[in-house]
Protein backbone atom coordinates (compact mmCIF):
# COMPACT_ATOMS: atom_id res chain seq x y z
CA UNK A 1 0.00 0.00 0.00
CA UNK A 2 1.35 3.94 -1.07
CA UNK A 3 1.98 6.13 1.72
CA UNK A 4 2.19 9.53 0.85
CA UNK A 5 3.82 13.41 2.10
CA UNK A 6 1.99 16.04 1.00
CA UNK A 7 4.22 19.18 1.26
CA UNK A 8 4.23 22.98 0.27
CA UNK A 9 6.64 23.21 -2.71
CA UNK A 10 7.83 27.30 -1.48
CA UNK A 11 9.06 25.97 1.61
CA UNK A 12 9.18 22.29 1.90
CA UNK A 13 6.81 22.41 5.12
CA UNK A 14 4.97 19.32 5.74
CA UNK A 15 1.30 19.53 4.49
CA UNK A 16 -0.08 16.04 5.20
CA UNK A 17 0.56 12.14 5.44
CA UNK A 18 -1.65 9.67 4.78
CA UNK A 19 -2.25 6.78 2.40
CA UNK A 20 -4.96 8.99 -0.04
CA UNK A 21 -4.35 12.17 -1.64
CA UNK A 22 -5.86 14.90 -3.60
CA UNK A 23 -5.13 14.99 -7.41
CA UNK A 24 -2.22 16.38 -8.99
CA UNK A 25 -4.76 19.43 -10.47
CA UNK A 26 -5.76 19.98 -6.78
CA UNK A 27 -2.25 19.90 -5.41
CA UNK A 28 -1.33 22.75 -8.11
CA UNK A 29 -4.45 24.77 -7.19
CA UNK A 30 -2.85 24.31 -3.03
CA UNK A 31 -3.72 24.03 0.06
CA UNK A 32 -6.32 25.51 2.56
CA UNK A 33 -3.76 29.11 2.13
CA UNK A 34 -3.75 28.68 -1.99
CA UNK A 35 -0.44 27.98 -2.04
CA UNK A 36 1.00 25.50 -3.91
CA UNK A 37 1.59 22.00 -2.87
CA UNK A 38 3.66 18.63 -3.96
CA UNK A 39 3.24 14.99 -2.89
CA UNK A 40 5.88 12.18 -2.99
CA UNK A 41 4.90 8.01 -2.68
CA UNK A 42 6.59 5.38 -0.68
CA UNK A 43 6.05 1.92 -0.22
CA UNK A 44 6.06 2.31 3.81
CA UNK A 45 4.21 3.67 6.49
CA UNK A 46 5.75 7.26 6.83
CA UNK A 47 3.20 8.23 9.98
CA UNK A 48 3.90 5.42 12.17
CA UNK A 49 7.94 4.37 11.91
CA UNK A 50 9.70 6.20 14.39
CA UNK A 51 12.63 5.90 12.80
CA UNK A 52 12.01 8.60 9.43
CA UNK A 53 10.59 11.80 9.93
CA UNK A 54 10.42 14.46 7.35
CA UNK A 55 12.89 16.47 6.29
CA UNK A 56 11.69 19.75 4.76
CA UNK A 57 15.36 21.26 3.44
CA UNK A 58 15.40 18.28 1.31
CA UNK A 59 11.83 17.87 0.55
CA UNK A 60 12.24 14.51 1.33
CA UNK A 61 11.69 11.28 4.58
CA UNK A 62 15.15 10.63 5.72
CA UNK A 63 16.32 7.79 8.54
CA UNK A 64 16.19 9.50 12.22
CA UNK A 65 17.84 8.04 15.44
CA UNK A 66 15.95 8.87 18.11
CA UNK A 67 17.42 10.32 21.57
CA UNK A 68 18.74 8.12 24.00
CA UNK A 69 17.25 8.19 27.30
CA UNK A 70 19.35 9.62 30.20
CA UNK A 71 21.63 7.60 32.28
CA UNK A 72 21.33 7.22 35.87
CA UNK A 73 24.46 8.18 37.31
CA UNK A 74 24.74 4.89 38.41
CA UNK A 75 24.00 3.21 35.17
CA UNK A 76 26.23 5.71 33.29
CA UNK A 77 29.57 4.54 36.03
CA UNK A 78 28.57 0.57 35.53
CA UNK A 79 29.31 0.84 32.22
CA UNK A 80 33.05 1.79 33.00
CA UNK A 81 35.26 -1.21 34.06
CA UNK A 82 36.49 -0.72 37.77
CA UNK A 83 40.21 -0.01 36.62
CA UNK A 84 38.49 2.97 34.31
CA UNK A 85 36.72 4.37 37.33
CA UNK A 86 39.26 4.33 39.47
CA UNK A 87 41.46 6.05 36.49
CA UNK A 88 38.76 8.72 35.81
CA UNK A 89 38.43 9.61 39.80
CA UNK A 90 42.25 9.72 40.09
CA UNK A 91 42.47 12.29 37.13
CA UNK A 92 39.55 14.23 38.09
CA UNK A 93 41.51 14.84 41.87
CA UNK A 94 44.87 16.34 39.69
CA UNK A 95 44.26 20.14 39.34
CA UNK A 96 45.60 21.45 35.85
CA UNK A 97 43.29 22.92 33.44
CA UNK A 98 42.87 20.01 31.34
CA UNK A 99 41.03 18.11 33.84
CA UNK A 100 38.68 20.59 35.10
CA UNK A 101 36.29 19.17 32.43
CA UNK A 102 36.36 15.94 33.57
CA UNK A 103 36.00 17.30 37.46
CA UNK A 104 32.63 19.58 36.55
CA UNK A 105 31.20 16.79 34.33
CA UNK A 106 32.00 14.09 37.64
CA UNK A 107 30.42 16.54 40.22
CA UNK A 108 27.26 17.39 37.87
CA UNK A 109 26.72 13.83 37.40
CA UNK A 110 26.99 13.49 40.56
CA UNK A 111 24.62 16.40 41.99
CA UNK A 112 22.36 15.71 39.24
CA UNK A 113 22.27 12.12 39.42
CA UNK A 114 22.17 11.50 35.80
CA UNK A 115 24.05 11.63 32.36
CA UNK A 116 22.64 12.83 28.89
CA UNK A 117 24.13 11.07 26.45
CA UNK A 118 22.81 14.01 24.02
CA UNK A 119 24.57 16.44 25.54
CA UNK A 120 27.48 17.52 23.23
CA UNK A 121 30.09 18.25 26.65
CA UNK A 122 29.20 15.04 27.58
CA UNK A 123 30.27 13.35 24.12
CA UNK A 124 33.21 15.54 24.64
CA UNK A 125 34.46 14.74 28.29
CA UNK A 126 33.56 10.82 27.45
CA UNK A 127 35.79 11.58 23.86
CA UNK A 128 38.63 12.71 26.41
CA UNK A 129 38.48 10.40 28.81
CA UNK A 130 39.56 8.23 25.76
CA UNK A 131 42.07 10.43 24.04
CA UNK A 132 43.66 10.79 27.56
CA UNK A 133 43.45 6.71 28.19
CA UNK A 134 41.38 6.83 30.60
CA UNK A 135 38.71 4.25 29.24
CA UNK A 136 39.89 1.50 26.21
CA UNK A 137 40.15 2.06 22.68
CA UNK A 138 36.52 2.37 21.26
CA UNK A 139 35.20 2.79 24.79
CA UNK A 140 33.38 6.17 24.38
CA UNK A 141 30.47 4.88 22.31
CA UNK A 142 30.06 2.10 23.89
CA UNK A 143 30.00 3.75 27.25
CA UNK A 144 27.47 6.40 25.74
CA UNK A 145 25.39 3.58 23.16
Amino acid sequence: MAWFAVFYTDTGDLFSTGQSVASDAELLTGGDDGRQLEKKEYSFDIQNDPTKRWNKTIRDIEDFVPPKDKLAAEEFLGRLTATEREDIFDAARIPSPGNKALYAFLETTRISGVVDPNDPAVVAVVDEMETAGLIGPGRAAEVLA
